[in-house]
């Protein structure tokens, strides 16, 4: 966490609605934007809406992530915001200064150089003087394009305009910094400066609204996200639980959408709803959650038998995980120290009878998605019977994770070997299901882990004392 929040809101949308006319032709557009007497009595086109119903408040110094599928309203929804489009119905109020990065290249002339459109980008939000000077030259500094800067932007590739637009859009301090899918185009080493820029300008109270199919990027620089389907919010809440469901319900499209995933008699797809993604009674669920079964996402989470909720992929029918704990010295914990241990225990239960083969996966992730280390078993067989449970306990000593908060998320597959884990088949998937802590005694900056290492020592002898006793 790096922001600074306050509880005041800069961006308020009060039940926002934007609606598209698609014509049935050129020529009922022509007819419809003129208003050519007598000819306005049959419709010409079909509305599409974009957004339908959004009520959302974003405050200052928040980090919001919005994702979705294509066509889902994100991109409209921070254009409404950016003030580059108006609602059909509905109130967008901003408070203060917004800088949008929408596309790259947009707002940037191909024939100028890009010094020229980063001087007409500062000057845009009125600086002048030495104060337009001081930060061309932080912009030059950082896009690093050297001398490209003297060229025209029509000659840079994609990665380069990108350097231009997002070094331009963050030189000026905004009070809400808009990107949209603009990262993707820069490679890793600009990644890397872009996301230091932007937890600096986040920690000092910018707001920042984040669109990008990258649930990485989203972990890693939101602390709050926004999931929109077909123009509606299904859900929103924090990055880690809501970036979960929406790669659960990812999964389970494309899932269903493998060959054979819907032949024959269903069975496969009869698996996946239900092992993978039971439905929850009403009953059962909160307002948020009752909101996104209304509007037509299959319910994701489900709860274990120590009742643990989670994020359950959809799987293969053969074995689920039953309970899942985190444990030090025999006892459940959360915190774990450095070189010491960690124990992960879980239980598994049969949903087939005969013989079986498992690999367990557990894979630890830090806070922003990067996956840190995984350890897997060699292939563990046995006689199943359905409703029969059996017992996994795995013990890291010494644990080799250096300093920071992590995430762990626990999978199950056939027997096929780990080099050829595309082929396997997987039996469960729980997405970031425990969060826990490692501390550490070395007081300077922590390591992504403490790497084991072979040693040796020994006494080089000297070879001009050699040749004076070979002498005497």
């Amino acid at each position: 966490m790096f922001s600074t929040m306050s509880d005041e809101p800069v961006v308020v949308l009060s039940g926002v609605t934007k609606a598209y006319r698609l014509y049935h032709s050129r020529l009922a557009k022509i007819v419809d934007v003129i208003g050519l007497p007598g000819m306005g009595r049959r419709r010409r086109y079909d509305e599409f809406e974009a957004l339908n119903g959004i009520d959302l408040r974003v405050h200052r110094g928040e980090r919001l992530g919005i994702v979705g599928r294509n066509g889902a309203g994100k991109t409209t929804l921070l254009k409404l915001v950016s003030g580059v489009s108006y609602p059909t119905r509905g109130t967008v109020e901003i408070r203060g200064r917004v800088q949008a990065l929408m596309s790259v290249g947009l707002g940037f002339h191909p024939e100028f150089s890009g010094l020229d459109n980063i001087r007409a980008s500062l000057a845009y939000n009125g600086l002048e003087g030495r104060a337009l000077d001081r930060a061309t030259e932080d912009v030059v500094d950082f896009a690093e394009l050297g001398g490209f800067l003297h060229q025209p932007l029509k000659t840079y590739s994609l990665g380069m305009q990108a350097r231009l637009m997002f070094a331009s859009a963050t030189a000026i301090q905004p009070d809400t910094l808009i990107v949209d899918e603009v990262l993707g185009a820069g490679d890793a080493y600009f990644a890397a400066k872009c996301a230091d820029r932007m937890r600096r300008l986040t920690s000092s109270g910018c707001t920042l609204l984040l669109v990008s199919h990258s649930m990485q990027q989203i972990i890693q620089f939101c602390d709050r996200v926004v999931w929109l389907e077909a123009g509606r919010v299904v859900m929103d809440g924090s990055a880690r639980g809501v970036v979960g469901a929406y790669e659960v319900e990812s999964a389970r499209r494309i899932h269903s959408a493998l060959p054979g995933a819907n032949g024959g008699s269903g069975g496969e797809s009869q698996q996946v709803e239900q092992f993978g993604n039971r439905p929850w009674l009403a009953s059962q669920i909160d307002e948020r959650e009752r909101t996104l079964v209304q509007s037509g996402v299959t319910a994701f989470e489900t709860m274990l038998g120590d009742g643990r909720r989670v994020m359950r992929w959809p799987s293969t029918r053969g074995v689920k995980i039953d309970s899942l704990r985190l444990m030090r010295d025999g006892v459940t914990a959360t915190a774990f120290e450095s070189g010491k241990s960690l124990e992960i225990e879980m239980e598994i239960r049969s949903e087939v009878s005969g013989e079986v083969t498992c690999r367990y996966y557990f894979s630890f992730f830090s806070v922003d998605g990067r996956r840190a280390a995984w350890v897997t078993n060699s292939v563990d067989r046995f006689l199943a019977v359905e409703g029969q449970r059996r017992w996994v306990r795995v013990c890291l000593a010494p644990l080799l994770l250096g300093r920071g908060n992590y995430v762990l998320s626990t999978s199950i597959f056939d027997g096929t070997d780990p080099s050829e884990i595309g082929r396997a088949t997987r039996y469960d998937l729980l997405a970031r299901c425990l969060e826990f802590t490692v501390t550490d005694r070395d007081a300077r900056d922590p390591a992504i882990f403490h790497h084991p290492a072979e040693w040796e020592f020994k006494t080089i002898a000297d070879p001009r004392r050699d040749a004076r006793a070979s002498t005497v």
